[in-house]
């Protein structure tokens, strides 16, 4: 308990300069997108109820949260083994799992359903303790504030992929932004995901920016973009 009480009073605390929801509802803005998806919905008010598009769709197992008010009340992996192939959308929001190993599941099938200019956003991309970044949620049967190792699976694309653009925005825990593009990679020295090589290190392995430098990030990246 001493560790847990630690590592709460040295969480970075809200309000952030943009929360995810903030984020998501820019980009869509910006893009003029009309098709988004949420891998993750859980409790409604924390993200999907805020987002203002066209069209919107949830996935949820509802193992969290109830009521469960996605219209996909199952899986990830059984959501995206049960839609067409050909099913597109603009934004795709990945907060379901926070374990690297599913992460990278629902990102690679998000890839092939994202739009040709789409994005893929993902939260909890840079936990600010190590306590945060355990594996586990739940601790004596409670869960805990958690961020999980979503950051690994960060860092693996961005040294890995070089037809991928990436940012995370320093706010929210990290909130990892991600289109089809190009970038240079991230070093390779970190081969064992060390929590704390990652400490040290986060800006160049997440790629880490402001809030107020994604509007620049975005336009450097807008040469990529499909002219339709």
């Amino acid at each position: 308990m001493e560790e847990i009480r630690e590592a709460l009073s040295t969480h970075w605390e809200s309000p952030w300069e943009m929360d995810r929801w903030q984020v998501i509802n820019h980009i869509i803005d910006r893009y003029s997108f009309e098709r988004y998806l949420e891998i993750g919905v859980s409790n409604p008010r924390w993200c999907y109820n805020m987002i203002s598009c066209r069209e919107k769709d949830g996935v949820d197992p509802g193992y969290e949260f109830q009521p469960n008010i996605a219209n996909y009340q199952m899986t990830s992996d059984e959501f995206f083994e049960s839609i067409p192939s050909d099913k597109k959308w603009d934004v795709i929001f990945i907060d379901g799992s926070h374990v690297a190993g599913q992460v990278i599941k629902d990102f690679f099938n998000a890839l092939n359903h994202l739009s040709d200019n789409g994005f893929i956003i993902l939260h909890d991309c840079n936990p600010p303790n190590v306590w945060r970044q355990r594996e586990t949620y739940m601790i004596d049967g409670r869960p805990w504030p958690w961020n999980g190792t979503v950051w690994k699976m960060f860092y693996y694309l961005r040294m890995t992929h070089t037809d991928l653009s990436m940012c995370c925005l320093d706010t929210d825990y990290g909130v990892g932004i991600v289109r089809r593009g190009s970038q240079m990679l991230a070093p390779a020295d970190n081969i064992f995901y060390d929590y704390n090589q990652f400490d040290k290190n986060r800006k160049e392995y997440l790629n880490l920016i402001q809030p107020s430098e994604l509007d620049r990030w975005l336009s450097e990246n807008e040469q990529h973009l499909t002219i339709i």
